[in-house]
Parts: structure tokens; sequence; C-alpha cells
């Protein structure tokens, strides 16, 4: 069984009361499903859990024609499901829940049964898709394109929880390395180097990490020694699925699967303007014509969208360019499967074409960290001439906007980070390596060895 952050989420919510309903988002096969079975097994009980799946189950969508009521669906689940539901002890789950549009719109009772203190379930709601849902009902969009139908969303009902792949902590959990982690995590804290042959092998599982990457079913047919390959593949081959069932309309499903298709092209140019440009989509290809689609694979968590700041002495979101953007895919290592990388090419394939995958695994990492449904990631361009400074990532913490630059290697030059330093004097600066920690007090700069991501603005 794979260990998991999501887990200890879980708890923290039960723990507080469950006061409103948990709504999972992420995309397909991050193991949102997996991990709420775990944790109701483990906290409630067999006897006290039960699972709606709406995808399996299509009998259970005529209680939600029926009744918006909690009481009333509670009674009718006790029927169909023949199992006593007991406020406050029994977990209630809803699964593939954007194939219920009315169960969704339920939550919002549930919660507010809870205010009234008229009943109180505890709930948590998990589904595919439930980031394009939201921003379509933000948008007041009905009738939209990708084939979903929301009458109305939970906003401000319900207690909204990301998950992502697996970082490279629980990556290193699953292998049986808990403790290299938690010295990866001390050494991060007193600024230590680890001991060399430590630094070594976290290197060497940091460069099987971004051959595997962090989704659970390809972790566990790694840690099991099968093919995890044909398993990564499988996952792609259901994203690309997902597109052409959930978008309605013919066109735009193509356009979607290109532009899909189009993000490691990208990132794996040769000389490559680290902007996504539309126009390496399709001849011909516009951003009017394909932006919805850039913006449904950000809302359905398959891609990182990462955008320029133009001020870093600003908040974020008020120096944004959102004409210049960079793509990620949101899992490293199905970027890899994609792009053809094993471990015999992957050392070549990073010197060629500036560190794309390793660029694409701390956007995985930093994204992970965000706690809001539309936040962003940031990078810095001081021009928009050719051969200006540019900065990989810049990130707000209580330290500031702090700069993150990406080197594939143990070649740490960049003059782009001292233009930044020179422009911005942040307190301090990360520096990102195969290189051991360091620091280097009179410019700031704090080198991290890329396997230690993870603990960077750590929530926890």
């Amino acid at each position: 069984m794979l260990q998991r952050k999501l887990t200890q989420k879980l708890l923290n919510w039960r723990e507080k009361g469950a006061k409103k309903p948990l709504v999972l988002y992420g995309a397909r096969q991050v193991g949102k499903s997996y991990a709420v079975r775990e944790f109701a097994l483990e906290y409630y009980g067999l006897e006290n859990f039960v699972e709606i799946n709406f995808e399996e189950n299509k009998r259970v969508l005529e209680i939600f024609m029926r009744t918006l009521n909690p009481r009333e669906i509670v009674e009718s689940l006790e029927d169909m499901y023949q199992i006593k539901i007991q406020q406050e002890k029994t977990l209630i789950f809803f699964d593939e829940i954007q194939r219920c549009p009315a169960a969704l719109n339920s939550v919002k009772y549930f919660a507010e049964d809870k205010e009234k203190k008229l009943s109180h379930y505890h709930l948590i709601c998990a589904g595919s898709l439930l980031g394009v849902a939201y921003r379509l009902n933000l948008e007041g969009e009905e009738g939209n394109s990708e084939g979903l139908d929301f009458p109305t969303y939970p906003v401000g009902k319900d207690q909204q929880l990301l998950v992502y792949p697996l970082d490279f902590e629980e990556f290193l959990w699953a292998n049986g390395e808990k403790y290299l982690a938690n010295v990866i995590r001390d050494c991060y804290a007193g600024n230590r180097q680890l001991e060399q042959a430590s630094h070594l092998r976290a290197i060497n599982l940091y460069r099987k990490y971004l051959l595997i990457g962090g989704m659970p079913e390809v972790v566990q047919s790694y840690v099991d020694r099968e093919d995890h390959r044909a398993v990564a593949e499988n996952i792609i081959n259901g994203y690309r699925n997902d597109i052409t069932k959930y978008i309605k309309y013919k066109s735009d499903k193509t356009k979607a699967l290109l532009t899909y298709r189009s993000i490691p092209v990208q990132l794996a140019q040769e000389k490559r303007s680290k902007r996504f440009h539309y126009a390496a989509i399709k001849t011909g290809a516009r951003g009017k014509n394909y932006q919805d689609m850039v913006q449904w694979l950000i809302d359905a968590r398959l891609a990182i969208q990462c955008v320029k700041i133009h001020n870093a002495d600003n908040p974020l979101l008020i120096s944004e360019d959102r004409s210049c953007f960079k793509l990620y895919l949101s899992d490293v290592g199905l970027l890899s499967c994609m792009l053809g990388l094993n471990e015999l090419n992957v050392d070549e394939f990073e010197k060629k074409h500036a560190g794309a995958v390793a660029e694409n695994y701390v956007a995985c990492a930093l994204q992970a960290k965000t706690r809001l449904l539309d936040e962003r990631l940031h990078y810095w361009r001081g021009t928009d001439k050719p051969g200006g400074a540019e900065v990989d990532f810049v990130i707000t913490t209580n330290q500031g906007n702090v700069p993150v630059e990406v080197k594939s290697s143990v070649n740490t030059q960049s003059k782009s980070l001292n233009v930044y330093l020179e422009a911005y004097r942040p307190s301090i600066a990360y520096r990102l390596s195969q290189k051991a920690f360091g620091y280097n007090p009179e410019k700031k700069i704090k080198s991290i060895p890329l396997y230690a991501v993870f603990c960077i603005i750590d929530p926890q």
C-alpha cells in the first residue's frame, strides 16, 4: 500500500469535525478514490463506509432526480445499499460525481443542513474534470461545449482539496527510503550536506523518478517490478479518451488532442523558446481558436500553466502577462513516457533540450504546493528581446517573492538569476541542481539538490 500525504489531510478534515462536505479535485488516476477507501477502512471501518459510484451504478441517479434533501437521500441510500448510515459515524463517498450533476448540487444542502443543525453527515466527493465544471459554473456557462452540465456548483458550501500525483518524498517512501527522506528534510532545514553516499543514492532515485513519475499505479508497478511503462501508456491513452469523451464538439476534441500532444513536443524543442506557442500546435493555429482548449487541459489537471510576470516587486497576480505562458504536463513520468525517454537516453536528452524534464519535474513539485483551484505558477522575464534574462519560477513565500532557478546538472552558472538578483534584491533565492546543499551569504542564494524540492514552502 502506498503511503500518501493525502491521508493526513483527510484525517485533519475528520478531526476538525468534517464541518463541510469535502470535494477532491485532481486528474484521473492520481489516487483520489483509493486514498478515500483506505482512509475510510482505517478511521471509520467497513461497517461505517458507503461508496456510491455514479459511473457504475446508474440506478442511484434516480434518487437525486427525486430529491436533493440530505435526509431523504440518506434514507434511499440505506435502502439501496442495505447499510445503516449514522450521522457523524458513517462516511459517505460520492465517487465519479461528474456523472450526476444533481448529486454535486446536493452537496450544498448537506452543508446547509449541518449549519441549521438538522443533520450532520460526513461526506466526501470525488470525480474527474471537476475543475472544468467549477470554472464553467463561475463563468455562468450553460450548454457548454465541454459536454458537462452542472446547474449550480456548491461554491462556499464545500471544503476543497487538491490531489496530485506522488511527489518525490512519497516516491522515496514507496521505495523503502523513508529514512533518506527524513535526512533530506533535516539537511534542508539545517543547510547541511548529505553524506556523499546518501547524496548519490538520492540523485539516482531522483533520476528514476524523472522516468517513472508519481502516478500511483505506475509507481506501484515499478515497486512490484512490473512493466511500469505499459501502465503509463495506458494512463495517457485514458486521458486522450477523456478528451474525446467529455468534450462535446468534434472540432474541439481534435483541437484539445493536438494541444495535449503539443506540450511535450514544445518542451523538447532543440532551441526552444520557453513560451508556449499556439502556432506550434498546428500550422496556422491561432490563440483565439485554441485558448479554450488550453484552459480545458489546465482545468482538467492534465497541464500546468506558468504565467510570465514582468515585475517581481509586486504581488505576482498584479504583474502577470497572461498572453505569455509556459505549459508543462501534470506528471513528469507521463512526459518522459510520451517523449520515449529511458535510463539510457534521458541524460543526453537533458543536455540537448535545456533541462526540460527537470524543469517539468520542478513545475509539478511547486504546483503540488498550491492551495487554490485557479492558482498558477509564475516565471520572470526581464525583456521580450531575444536572449533576455529569464528565471524559471518565482514563488511567494513568507520571505517574499523568491526566484527559483533550475539547472538539470551540476553546472549552476546563471546570468539570468544574477540579473534578477541585481534588479530586485530578494531576501533569498533558490538554485536547484544536482549539486549538494549550500548557501552563498553574499548573494543570498540557497543551493538545493533537485531531490529536495519537496521541502520548499512545505505546508506540513
